[in-house]
């Protein structure tokens, strides 16, 4: 899927920048690929899949002091309703 339309730029390439490249910013992944950016549409996006690929970066590098293997943290973070505790 194109992430940036004005610029050819997929989802694939976004990824491969940030993940192989270490690009962490939209004008680094314009300068990345020897673009430029035109109407801006993709720079929301460009920053979520950045942000996301450090996020994830970082909990894999974090030292897990129970012994397990690492779990996805993402249900994790998800918000939970608030529920009331019964006294009777």
């Amino acid at each position: 899927m194109f992430v940036c339309v004005c610029n050819a730029l997929t989802e694939q390439d976004v990824e491969d920048a940030i993940i192989k490249g270490g690009v962490r910013t939209p004008g680094g992944i314009y300068h990345h690929f020897g673009t430029e950016p035109q109407c801006g549409l993709c720079e929301a996006t460009l920053r979520t899949m950045i942000n996301a690929a450090t996020r994830q970066a970082a909990e894999e590098r974090a030292p897990r002091h129970d012994g397990g293997e690492r779990k996805s943290t993402r249900a994790a973070a998800s918000p939970r309703p608030a529920t009331a505790r019964c006294e009777a």
